[in-house]
């Protein structure tokens, strides 16, 4: 009888556990569920191993960052149609030269 009792104890802690990570999201770290989450990430480019791009959201804006081992550079931010877009790139683009 004893047994029985800690193998039901057992169960029910791996149950909370199962229930936890589904709320939750599959992501470890993340305890806010999907639908709170501010920032995310829509997309990204693997340029090497250790170099990436990749497309942010957070609070209505968008923005694409370059990701190396030495840190991170925001390389624009996205306008709310292409031609604001376009817009941001080539001044961006001028200001490099």
């Amino acid at each position: 009888m004893d047994i029985l009792r800690q193998l039901l104890a057992v169960g029910f802690v791996f149950a909370l556990l199962g229930l936890l990570v589904w709320r939750f999201g599959r992501t470890p770290g993340s305890m806010l569920p999907r639908k709170l989450r501010q920032m995310s990430r829509i997309d990204y480019l693997r340029l090497t191993p250790q170099h990436s791009i990749h497309l942010v959201s957070a609070g209505g804006r968008t923005w694409i960052v370059a990701c190396f081992p030495g840190g991170m550079n925001l390389l624009t931010e996205m306008g709310t149609s292409p031609a604001d877009s376009d817009r941001a790139f080539a001044a961006d683009s001028s200001r490099m030269t």
